[in-house]
């Protein structure tokens, strides 16, 4: 599956070589900036599309709209279930039950992304969008409650800005969490 801002959802059925479009004959939705592919069931895929969060269970195609909840920016399964589906959006960090689509609100804000520990999935590491900065913030309990760190994070003086940051975690240095940050 791949997803684009101004072309909509695809699938590739040969491992990329031919791809066919799959919002162009339902939905007729072009805007996709957010995908995620359940790792028991390719045919189940979550997808945003602005305000908008979708589900497939059949591989394209029929559709499901869950939830309006703002502009989605990330959605990430849980390594441990593919019942649980976490939604980052300019309106907060949300937690989705897939079984009863209840959502659950865990952090507002405009949240940008999140990153699981590789060995230890109740550890989140998430960055918030704050005003002329980003903040970084770490949950230790599956998102029940968040820390906000700022030791030797990055911190714009006042005509400044630092809008943009993108975490990541290796499974070799598990308790690393390397950003990149642009002003």
């Amino acid at each position: 599956y791949a997803g684009g801002a101004t072309c909509g959802l695809w699938r590739s059925d040969d491992k990329g070589l031919n791809w066919l479009p799959l919002l162009d004959t339902e939905l007729l939705i072009n805007e996709v900036y957010s995908l995620e592919i359940d790792f028991t069931n390719p045919d189940i895929v979550y997808f945003s599309s602005g305000d908008n969060l979708y589900r497939t269970i059949d591989g394209g195609q029929s559709y499901e709209l869950l939830h309006e909840l703002g502009f989605i920016k990330d959605i990430i399964m849980s390594p441990n279930s593919t019942d649980t589906i976490f939604i980052c959006s300019n309106l907060g960090l949300f937690r989705l039950t897939s079984t009863d689509s209840s959502i659950e609100e865990l952090l507002s804000g405009d949240i940008l992304e999140l990153e699981f520990h590789p060995t230890n999935s109740s550890v989140i590491y998430t960055t918030r969008q704050s005003y002329n900065k980003t903040e970084f913030l770490k949950s230790i309990n599956f998102g029940l409650t968040f820390e906000l760190f700022d030791n030797g994070w990055p911190n714009p003086g006042p005509n400044d800005e630092q809008l943009r940051t993108e975490i990541s975690v290796s499974a070799d240095r598990p308790d690393q969490v390397v950003a990149l940050t642009t002003g």
